[in-house]
């Protein structure tokens, strides 16, 4: 185990791995350089190639949680308002209000891009912050999660 650890470390040495940091002014830095190349990374340097596919890795990340988690909530409500007729409105209270804070509708990656840089532009003093700490404002406030929609098979999303 000890001689793994090793071998990897000194991996990552040798090829000068670089650690990316997750606050809202980097990741702005990077999708800017994926959006101004039109969503695209023919024509980028290695640099500008590294940092757009942090951005698209790390946007359609936050994306497909945040639609995984109104799909599971859409579930969840389905199933309430089967079991529980009675008390669903507290279910519903429940289910609303994590939907508002950890979901969204599904969306593209170029939807989710151009989301999060016109958040960045508008709120420079998040820029120190986390973006998981603001995702609900660039993707939960403008794609909301619907808790009553219910869709068996959701399509795919690009």
């Amino acid at each position: 185990m000890k001689l793994i650890i090793i071998t990897l470390t000194m991996i990552f040495i040798s090829f000068g791995a670089k650690a990316y940091n997750s606050d809202i002014e980097s990741m702005y830095g990077w999708c800017t350089t994926f959006k101004n190349n039109n969503f695209k990374y023919k024509g980028l340097n290695s640099d500008d190639l590294m940092v757009s596919l942090v951005c698209e890795t790390a946007m359609q990340s936050y994306s497909q949680l945040g639609a995984s988690t109104c799909e599971n909530i859409q579930i969840a409500n389905k199933a309430a308002q089967m079991n529980t007729k009675d008390d669903h409105w507290k279910v519903k209270v429940f289910l609303n209000g994590l939907a508002k804070d950890s979901a969204n509708a599904p969306v593209s990656l170029k939807q989710t891009v151009l989301s999060f840089s016109n958040y960045a532009e508008k709120n420079p003093n998040d820029f120190g912050k986390r973006i998981y700490q603001k995702r609900e404002e660039f993707l939960g406030k403008i794609f909301p999660c619907d808790i009553e929609k219910y869709i068996k098979n959701p399509p795919k999303i690009n």
